[in-house]
């Protein structure tokens, strides 16, 4: 079987889909195509843009430690089972502003905004309290 390159068009449709958090057997199957066709050419793209790309399998949550962490973190915001519909704007404003101005370890004790923005390293101040019994 030989490989051909999909036309600008389909390329195109394959990285909005993925861009809108479709899964690739959806992607797939909505354009005809074997899930590794898509795989291949999600791969393709991110070497273009040198990219990492990792394609975990369902339900192995340990193959995305950093992701499984960031929800464990949107949980402190909005909890399991709590309804979504309910959240305003300004909450998910808010919870969105906290995590990016977290610092992570993975960053180097950075903050996410300070990455993205690539902001200088900011000098580490410790404020000194007094305990009193």
């Amino acid at each position: 079987m030989t490989y051909t390159h999909l036309a600008q068009e389909k390329r195109c449709q394959i990285h909005k889909l993925n861009r809108q958090g479709i899964h690739l057997s959806q992607i797939a199957s909505e354009l005809e195509r074997s899930t590794s066709t898509i795989s291949r050419e999600l791969r393709r793209n991110a070497s273009c843009l040198k990219a990492k790309v990792y394609f975990a399998k369902p339900y192995c949550s340990w193959q995305r430690g950093r992701n499984a962490n960031t929800n464990g973190l949107l949980r402190q915001f909005f909890p399991k089972r709590r309804s979504l519909l309910n959240v305003t704007q300004a909450q998910v404003e808010e919870a969105v502003y906290l995590l990016n101005h977290r610092p992570r370890k993975c960053l180097g004790y950075r903050t996410p905004h300070e990455v993205f923005y690539n902001l200088p390293v900011r000098p580490l101040t410790l404020h000194s309290v007094a305990l009193c019994t």
